[in-house]
């Protein structure tokens, strides 16, 4: 039983990726953020030195919308990136799960001893059924 234990599936160092290359997205995401955060504040900055409507409509159309569309893409690739982790890591979850029933599998297909694990019965008289 003890030689079965050094083949158990958990002992084994699975299918995760060492030093998996990130994705693009995932690198992207920040700069779009950062960039997009800066514009929104130029927006605000260019629209608050003014009550004229009709020049903070130029801030609003060239920083602050800008802005927001790019803070928003980064979030999505963000969460594309988490997504898609999280996927990767269940794919690897089940596959040891899968792991460890063939190996349960196997090991309930060996008997000690030749033996079929049925109930015997005794000649103690002690015993009552």
């Amino acid at each position: 039983m003890t030689e079965a234990l050094h083949d158990h599936p958990l002992r084994q160092g699975g299918s995760r990726p060492t030093g998996a290359r990130r994705d693009i997205g995932s690198l992207v995401a920040p700069i779009l953020i950062a960039i997009g955060a800066a514009l929104l504040f130029g927006g605000y900055w260019g629209v608050s030195d003014s009550v004229d409507p009709g020049d903070q409509i130029p801030y609003l159309a060239s920083a602050t919308l800008p802005g927001l569309a790019l803070v928003v893409g980064g979030i999505v690739l963000l969460l594309r990136a988490e997504q898609r982790r999280q996927r990767q890591q269940t794919e690897a979850l089940v596959e040891r799960f899968d792991a460890i029933i063939a190996w349960l599998g196997s090991a309930g297909d060996e008997r000690p001893n030749g033996s079929d694990h049925q109930a015997t019965p005794t000649s103690d008289p002690s015993i009552a059924p």
